[in-house]
């Protein structure tokens, strides 16, 4: 298990699935295990590891950052360095869902209220819209707003909009995201609070969107590295 980015419980299978990565910024990683990144799927009953993927070819880096399950417990991934989604089941198979090419660095997934249509940030493009069945994709427009630099997805069950963690511009945000056809309406929901200097992946618990505030990928730049601060969770309520 390398450095954990995203998490995801499957309270139904009573099942947990993280992704990992051998990033230079992992503590203990070895040159051996560089650029390996992993799926895991743990049994919540007796926390037995019961699957792992492994990915790793020497001449095209792999990144497993974000993950969402389906309603059959699949778990679709996101490689935002190979640009491509992967479904993974509880066994261990997987396989490529959407090819490398048409997303340049998928991060955070989400599912429609409806489960037809899988919603991806694309850290360098914005927001995407994937048909489940077809795995048509679409890209979607924003009027009002700057979409790049979108990090975390999840959707919100209440009126089905987005909430989304936008890293890539400064400073850092929380933004609700309206889509209407191919065209997204943004609402800024939190910024310029002092403790939002790299706002990251979350999650909504009980009307609210808890999310890590600083994710710190500046403390490990060996040009202008800074100091590593606690991590800090904030709870943003959902009006």
């Amino acid at each position: 298990l390398y450095g954990v980015l995203g998490l995801c419980v499957d309270a139904v299978r009573h099942l947990l699935w993280a992704t990992s990565s051998a990033l230079s910024e992992v503590d203990g990683v070895t040159p051996d295990e560089h650029d390996h990144t992993t799926i895991h799927c743990f049994d919540l009953t007796n926390d037995a590891l019961i699957a792992k993927v492994d990915l790793y070819e020497p001449d095209h880096k792999h990144h497993f950052d974000d993950l969402v399950l389906d309603d059959s417990g699949q778990a679709y991934v996101s490689d935002s360095f190979g640009g491509a989604l992967y479904i993974v089941l509880p066994d261990g198979s997987h396989q490529v869902w959407l090819s490398p090419g048409l997303l340049a660095s998928p991060q955070g997934l989400a599912w429609s209220a409806d489960g037809r249509t899988l919603y991806a940030t694309d850290y360098a493009r914005g927001l995407y819209a994937i048909d489940r069945d077809t795995r048509a994709v679409r890209r979607l427009r924003a009027d009002d707003a700057a979409l790049a630099g979108l990090d975390g997805l999840v959707l919100d069950p209440r009126d089905g909009t987005l909430i989304a963690t936008q890293n890539g511009p400064r400073p850092g945000r929380v933004v609700r995201l309206r889509v209407d056809g191919d065209r997204v309406r943004s609402e800024i929901l939190l910024m310029n609070a002092p403790v939002l200097t790299e706002p990251t992946l979350g999650a909504i618990v009980d009307g609210a969107f808890v999310f890590v505030a600083n994710a710190q990928w500046d403390a490990f730049d060996p040009k202008h590295p800074t100091r590593a601060v606690p991590t800090l969770l904030l709870r943003l309520p959902l009006r």
